[in-house]
């Protein structure tokens, strides 16, 4: 769970903040995440080989930048059949 709604695919340490592993380094089809309002998504990580990390947005932001979460939101209805 992520409290700033930001997701960084790199693990970083030391003093010197080097980047030791990366979450595109490995054989995974989807990335699951969720914030502090628990608020889902599940996003293919094919999509997500540029990037360095993403902000998890239930709207698109005003003016389109960066990668866009929201396309890749998910509910689950709390009905049972």
């Amino acid at each position: 769970m992520t409290e700033d709604s930001v997701i960084d695919f790199r693990s970083t340490g030391g003093t010197n903040g080097f980047t030791y592993d990366n979450l595109l380094n490995h054989p995974i089809d989807w990335l699951f995440c969720v914030n502090k309002d628990l608020n889902m998504w599940l996003i293919p990580v094919k999509e997500l080989a540029t990037n360095k990390q993403i902000k998890l947005r239930t709207e698109p932001n005003k003016n389109n930048q960066g990668f866009q979460t929201y396309k890749y939101r998910v509910q689950f209805s709390d009905i049972a059949p």
